[in-house]
């Protein structure tokens, strides 16, 4: 009998011996929005979650599971690591999805931060560690206490690869109960703000700021008004503006705000030594009321926005969509600090340069990069009704368009900031009901001018071979004052190609190879392969076809020259493939590993009918807009004839459908229609156009060049390539039902462009 047991026993013993360790396993801590604990190998800051193991040997980690779905419990599984007794693990939850042994982890999921079960799941399909759903503020953290063994607690000092030694918090408070949804309202009111939990106070602001209970005295900061922008002008002087928390004691009077004086639209966005672009007097306004719970002993609830515009037109004071972003003042006008304003580094370029005058985006608002991206939060009203009130990331974009006093804007969904997607269908010729990424833009070089010159282009060409960024124009405000219109695009980058293709990995290059997503070397390469070989060689043109999209090409570049773009093709390329090991033949559009060209800011167009943009867009000695590098991929295919007679019919027959005159008139006759009823009040808020007389001179201009450009563009192709005269052909289909004629690379059928 001894000799019957013992075996099983002793199996058992050692089935369970992995099991019975790993349960010593826990997760000890958690971060969903993490903004400044700690960073991951690339510099960033992400969710993590903390592992520690708190029995007395180490656990082979092989197949373990972590996830964030009860229903997929390996979601993300363990590579061949160890966690040693009384060891911490960081895994990162940032969906980078890494399991290199040696480095860092990154699971294939992030959490969001208002809440997710996670689990921890051992080889034989036991879950040994679950953290409920818990919504947490930023760099708040949710561990257990005692260290290992506790329950989970609240911690507002989060202690990753440490133990937990504080005792943490055992409430944390449940968001203040605004009486009043957001939205337009025809008459003002009394606001009412309360809170679910006992024995807590309500803070709150009116001036776009989040409360802080630090802040109950205000904080001032300082801004200029006046900048030195010509050798030997002065100085400005200081000036100062404040923010406060107030703390809630009885109903807040809401009402329109619109004869009180302006603030941000009376600070200074450029290094102009006179701004020309004030209003000439009080500009309407909304109320902004962001409030919080506090509590001794508690952490802080998480703050609500709302906001409300008194006006006697109610929902329907405006044609457009509403983009309202509420952030610290400071944040964007601070003078050392402000990401919006010329501030120190335009003062310090100066005392450095006291003899220049300035031709670039020189100043505060020239600061790029995550690090200069500020908190804010969205709120985004259609026809008056709320369809977003979330956190944001905000950061200036564009290049020389930064010195404009409208700046264009990135807007980032983030999981640190509560969510990461902005869900809403922001474009109505677009299927995708949610976005991590959007651009908000002012209309670069067309600010002063049609202030749609961009969003026409893309529109004229939507339906070719290549990506078009879709637009809504949209009336913005900045903490409650009206700032005038801006227009909201889609916005390149991994995001954007895993929506519209599927892709998880993309290589993404501006200008001159500049890396946006990905690398460079691909594109490197077949660079170099073009620059060193003869395309008079039909062979090396057919292997150059493995590598680029030849038909996209020539769009980009028909589409581009027809336009006149000035500020190209030295600037403004993009450029992308799904990364490869080389080419996929018969892959779905977009998945073969071939680089293609993405249509953007064309803002710098439509101006002189008569540029040759040809002749710019192939010469191998133009400096700016046209370097030899930018011209040379044209140039050395057009050596091949084959490419050289796809490039003259496609342009033929472009210029025979979608840039047709008069389908460029309507087309700007209805983005135009769109935005007029608007357009007063841009013009007293930016004095950009001056005046209806200014835009109509500008639209007029545009139409002057759609009418003028065609025949212009005809000669500069003949001229080119040597062609003698135009030739007209005359189509008629005598019965419909036999089908339809193509010429071509055009379809003649219903729906054909022209």
């Amino acid at each position: 009998m001894k000799i019957n047991t013992y075996f099983p026993v002793l199996f058992l013993f050692f089935a369970l011996s992995n099991p019975v360790f790993s349960q010593s396993l826990v997760i000890n801590e958690i971060m969903t929005s993490n903004s400044n604990s700690i960073k991951d190998e690339d510099n960033s800051y992400q969710d993590w979650i903390e592992l520690y193991n708190s029995g007395p040997t180490s656990v082979n980690l092989l197949g373990f599971g972590l996830s964030d779905d009860p229903l997929v419990l390996y979601k993300w599984t363990f590579p061949n690591v160890s966690l040693a007794s009384g060891q911490y693990l960081i895994v990162w939850a940032s969906d980078k999805n890494k399991t290199i042994v040696g480095g860092q982890l990154h699971t294939n999921f992030k959490i969001s931060s208002t809440g997710e079960t996670i689990l921890l799941t051992n080889t034989s399909g036991v879950t040994i560690s679950t953290v409920p759903p818990v919504n947490l503020q930023t760099d708040i953290s949710y561990g257990k206490y005692p260290n290992g063994t506790g329950p989970y607690a609240y911690f507002g000092t989060p202690t990753p690869n440490a133990a937990n030694l504080s005792a943490g918090f055992s409430e944390i408070l449940n968001p203040p109960v605004f009486s009043q949804a957001s939205g337009f309202l025809t008459s003002g009111f009394s606001l009412t703000l309360s809170s679910p939990d006992p024995g807590t106070t309500i803070l709150y602001t009116l001036d776009g700021s989040e409360p802080d209970e630090n802040n109950l005295s205000g904080t001032t900061y300082n801004y200029k008004n006046q900048y030195p922008k010509l050798p030997g002008q002065a100085f400005g002087p200081f000036l100062y503006n404040s923010f406060q928390t107030l703390q809630y004691t009885a109903p807040i009077a809401v009402a329109d705000r619109s004869s009180q004086p302006n603030k941000l639209s009376a600070m200074s966005t450029t290094y102009d030594f006179t701004p020309p672009y004030f209003p000439n007097g009080p500009i309407y306004k909304g109320n902004i009321i962001r409030a919080k719970v506090i509590k001794p002993g508690a952490l802080p609830s998480k703050v609500v926005s709302k906001n409300y515009f008194i006006t006697p037109s109610g929902s329907n004071k405006y044609s457009l969509p509403v983009l309202s972003l509420s952030f610290g003042e400071n944040d964007l006008y601070d003078y050392e600090d402000g990401i919006a304003v010329a501030g120190i580094d335009f003062d310090n370029w100066r005392i450095a340069n006291p003899t220049k005058i300035p031709s670039r985006e020189i100043g505060n608002f020239e600061r790029d990069g995550i690090a200069n991206e500020r908190k804010a939060n969205m709120h985004y009203f259609v026809n008056g009704q709320e369809k977003i009130n979330q956190d944001v990331g905000i950061r200036i974009r564009g290049a020389f368009s930064r010195t404009y006093p409208s700046k264009s804007w990135n807007i980032a969904a983030r999981s640190d900031f509560g969510d990461d997607n902005l869900s809403y269908k922001f474009f109505s010729d677009e299927p995708y009901t949610s976005y991590e990424r959007l651009s908000a833009k002012s209309g670069g070089s067309d600010f002063y001018n049609t202030m749609f010159r961009d969003a026409l282009n893309h529109q004229l060409v939507k339906d070719l071979r290549m990506e078009t960024e879709s637009f809504q124009p949209m009336v913005v405000f900045m903490n409650g004052e009206y700032w005038g219109l801006l227009n909201m695009r889609e916005k390149y980058d991994n995001n954007y190609f895993k929506q519209v293709y599927n892709i998880d990995e993309v290589d993404l290059l501006e200008n001159q190879g500049a890396v946006q997503e990905g690398d460079a070397v691909d594109y490197n390469n077949m660079y170099s392969y073009i620059s060193s070989n003869s395309f008079t060689n039909d062979a090396n043109y057919a292997y150059i076809q493995t590598r680029m999209d030849t038909d996209n090409f020539i769009d980009y570049f028909t589409t581009n020259i027809f336009a006149q773009n000035d500020d190209w093709p030295g600037n403004n390329i993009v450029y992308w493939r799904k990364r490869t090991s080389g080419y996929v033949p018969n892959a779905p559009y977009g998945h073969d590993g071939r680089w293609r060209w993405a249509i953007h800011d064309m803002d710098s167009t439509l101006d002189e009918p008569d540029h040759d943009s040809l002749a710019d867009a192939t010469s191998t000695t133009g400096t700016s807009p046209n370097p030899p590098w930018s011209t040379l991929i044209l140039r050395k295919l057009l050596e091949n004839n084959t490419f050289k007679n796809d490039f003259i019919n496609r342009f033929a027959d472009l210029m025979n459908t979608n840039f047709l005159s008069a389908r460029i008139i309507a087309k700007q006759n209805e983005i135009a229609a769109i935005i007029a009823p608007e357009m007063p009040d841009q013009y007293f808020r930016w004095k950009a156009p001056l005046n209806n007389g200014d835009w109509q001179y500008h639209l007029n201009k545009q139409k002057d060049f759609a009418n003028q450009r065609p025949a212009f563009q005809r000669d500069d192709i003949r001229t080119k390539f040597g062609i003698a005269s135009n030739i007209n052909a005359s189509l008629n289909v005598s019965n419909y039902d036999h089908g339809y004629i193509k010429i071509s690379t055009i379809d003649i059928k219903d729906g054909t462009p022209g």
